[in-house]
Formats: structure tokens, sequence, C-alpha cells
């Protein structure tokens, strides 16, 4: 009786396509539930992306002590386009 409901190369096609498609959906579901459980740790953004705003990048420097209030206005101003490119100073010279 096994021998009359063969399938043939087509239905073994069809069974394998469908087993990946499955396990592609399983995949995804899994990749979009753990992107939207970090994304609330990362203050809305999705992981991965270090795309942040120049001045609170800036702001934070200055909070951990890696640049000092003068450079923090001196490039807090060249952000915001007030400063010339003679008012910079030399490359190398000591902050």
């Amino acid at each position: 009786m096994w021998w009359t409901d063969d399938w043939g190369a087509w239905g073994w096609l069809l069974m394998s396509l469908t087993m990946l498609a499955f396990w592609v959906l399983v995949a995804g579901v899994a990749v979009v539930l753990v992107r939207s459980v970090t994304a609330g740790r990362d203050g809305g953004r999705v992981s991965g992306q270090d795309h942040d705003d120049p001045e609170r990048i800036l702001d934070l420097r200055l909070a951990r002590g890696e640049i000092d209030e003068q450079e923090h206005a001196r490039t807090r101003a060249a952000l915001r386009g007030r400063q010339t490119l003679g008012d910079r100073p030399p490359a190398g010279a000591p902050r």
C-alpha cells in the first residue's frame, strides 16, 4: 500500500521548502522579540546603532572628565557653526 502514495521529487521539494520557510519564520520572530526587549533598555534606540546627538556626546565627555570646560565650549561652538578655522588651535597643541 505504501508504494501507491508516492509524492515523487516535487513532493520532497515542496516539503523541504516548507520546512526551510518554517525555520526562517521562527528565526525572524526570535530576532524581532530580542530587538523589542533590548530596545527598551537603550532608551528606545535599536541596539547596534551608534548614531547619537553630537552635543549630547560632548556633554557626556565633559561629565566624565575627558575634556575640560574650554574644550567643551570650543567644540560646542564648532558644532553649532560659530567657529572659523582660524580660531581653532593648531593640531597637536596642548589643550
